[in-house]
């Protein structure tokens, strides 16, 4: 898959970064891609055939974290 957006709920915005890896296959490197500070969408640009997302908190104090989609394509490995 080709991941292009990252899109946030509205009040993580600025409180968190997120980072992403990925990787081709189950014993393949894993790359990582960010870590980024989201907007609404955030663009991302990585592909792979699994990913996983962390999300850690950029500052101090509560926050939280709701319903995070991503914009994907199907894609290949030429």
């Amino acid at each position: 898959m080709q991941v292009t957006d990252l899109i946030t709920d509205e009040q993580t915005q600025g409180d968190v970064n997120v980072t992403f890896k990925s990787r081709f296959y189950p014993n393949d490197t894993e790359y990582t891609h960010g870590p980024y500070t989201p907007s609404d969408p955030t663009s991302v640009r990585f592909s792979g055939r699994q990913f996983r997302m962390r999300v850690e908190g950029a500052k101090l104090g509560p926050w939280r974290v709701g319903n995070m989609r991503v914009d994907a394509l199907a894609g290949g490995r030429r």
